[in-house]
This record gives C-alpha cells, sequence and structure tokens, in this order.
C-alpha cells in the first residue's frame, strides 16, 4: 500500500528518475492495476507522450488529478538519458508546449511582477 503522502507514475522511465522522490518531496511509486491508492495525491504523467495516455487513464479511473511532468529548461550538463535532469517542469494545469490548452507557466507569466520578484529575477540572472 502506497504512503500516506505518495504520488503515483505508470511509466517505468519516469520512475527511474534519480532524485524524483526530492523534486517531489514525497514518495513515487509505480501504479498497477490492482495497487491500493487510497492516500495518492496524483498521478505523474511524462508530458503529452504516448505514454503519458496510460497514466491519464489509470488517473481517470481512480479519480486521481494527473501531474505532468518534463525536462525543466536546463536539462542536464550532458546530452542523454544516462544523465538525469538538473530540473523539471511540474504542471497540473497542462504543459507549456501544448498551446491546446492552459498550463501552469501561461497563469504565473500573466501574473504582475512584484519588485521583490523582478529583483530576485535580476539576481538570478547575475
Amino acid at each position: 500500500m502506497p504512503d500516506n503522502n505518495c504520488f503515483l507514475t505508470t511509466s517505468p522511465a519516469l520512475h527511474s528518475i534519480e532524485n524524483l522522490e526530492a523534486f517531489t518531496e514525497a514518495p513515487v511509486k509505480r501504479y498497477r492495476p490492482g495497487f491500493s491508492v487510497k492516500h495518492a495525491h496524483a498521478m505523474l504523467a511524462w508530458g503529452r507522450k504516448p505514454s503519458a495516455a496510460r497514466a491519464e487513464a489509470a488517473a481517470q479511473k481512480l479519480g486521481l488529478p494527473v501531474v505532468r511532468l518534463e525536462d525543466g529548461f536546463l536539462r542536464s550538463l550532458e546530452p542523454g538519458a544516462e544523465h538525469p535532469p538538473l530540473s523539471l517542469i511540474w504542471d497540473d494545469e497542462g504543459i507549456y508546449y501544448d498551446a491546446g490548452q492552459p498550463c501552469r507557466l501561461e497563469r504565473l507569466l500573466a501574473q504582475a511582477s512584484s519588485l521583490a520578484r523582478a529583483e530576485r529575477a535580476r539576481n538570478l540572472i547575475r
């Protein structure tokens, strides 16, 4: 049975991402039919890849929301799947490259920027 604070995924590749649980701040369990999901927060899917359709179907069956993950804009130091991602996109609304539906990045970009956020951005750029 999953822990009280866990996420599920149908994807072996997503489940094998190094340090994924540090990113999600909760255990990530590989979902298989018949698995108890009583305490799961959401189903993780990899973007809009064909494999995400399995996660979407399982989430719908289980009544769970879908959270899409994708390589972040700073992928890794070296190319290739053997190098773990340095950043991941976490989107519980859509995914940034799918113009067919809104995504969290669009909503964040539409928000007015405070002086503190603008200063933080300048410092990060430096």
